[in-house]
């Protein structure tokens, strides 16, 4: 409600660029900065910082002409940044020094083009590596991969805000701590990760198709970007049935979403 509130407060193209760019490209730029930084923190933390930034400065700049590349460069930069800033981490800093220096080089354009659907289904592989579990695994992909709020998955989940946040904390130390490789694992790897990708999509779309708390029926912003997620993964895997079926049934509940809603009740 908090960025709703943020958002009523922009001009109307800033409002409905910034909510664009939330659905369509949180993923994408997420995965992309997670790709450079190999800390889901630091991804996490800088690709908020992005769209952070977007609001406070778009209704002064406007929108850029390349929304996602603008995303990505200021994402980056805050990933470096924080990289920067730990001290713990400048061993890091030494070996990724020389992959920075590319992307800094190299146009806008090409950022978009190292950032396509093989980052977003990277991202929801990663999610859902078999060291967690399933529930682990649903709540970090509607977390990471379709930027759900912590309450709204506590909600989805049916426990305390706090006990969700505990045990997304966990799921991100426990993949650190297993050493997980942020680049994409072999075809066998994905293949054995799909069932969990699928449902983890499914049920995010569901708890927006539905919402699990809040004075509306409907989370329309979280079905959208669950949406986009399945589409991303068929597109990424268009022989995958199982995630063309998928994308059917989430089609279909979204062509009948409005028909759940009138605008006056029943009496």
């Amino acid at each position: 409600m908090g960025v709703r509130r943020v958002l009523n407060t922009l001009p109307s193209d800033v409002a409905r660029a910034a909510e664009s760019a939330q659905r369509e490209h949180w993923g994408r730029v997420l995965a992309a900065t997670l790709r450079l930084a190999r800390d889901l923190d630091i991804a996490e933390e800088a690709t908020a910082d992005a769209f952070l930034l977007a609001l406070q400065t778009w209704p002064d700049t406007g929108i850029p002409e390349s929304v996602e590349a603008w995303l990505l460069t200021v994402a980056r930069r805050r990933a470096v940044d924080r990289i920067r800033r730990a001290a713990s981490l400048r061993e890091r800093l030494a070996a990724m020094t020389a992959t920075e220096v590319a992307v800094s080089q190299r146009p806008e354009a090409e950022l978009v083009e190292s950032a396509l659907t093989d980052d977003e289904l990277r991202l929801a592989v990663l999610c859902c590596h078999p060291a967690l579990t399933t529930e682990a695994q649903v709540a970090l992909t509607m977390r990471l991969g379709c930027g759900a709020t912590t309450s709204a998955i506590a909600a989805g989940f049916l426990v305390p805000q706090a006990t969700m946040a505990a045990r997304l904390t966990r799921a991100k130390k426990r993949l650190a701590g297993s050493g997980v490789n942020v680049e994409m694992p072999g075809d066998a790897a994905v293949e054995e990760r799909m069932p969990a990708v699928r449902r983890a999509v499914q049920l995010a779309y569901a708890l927006g198709h539905t919402a699990a708390s809040g004075p509306d029926l409907r989370d329309d912003d979280l079905a959208a970007r669950a949406l986009h997620l399945a589409t991303a993964l068929h597109r990424a895997r268009p022989r995958d049935r199982e995630s063309a079926g998928l994308l059917a049934l989430l089609l279909l509940s979204q062509a009948r979403a409005s028909s759940r809603v009138q605008a006056t009740a029943i009496r």
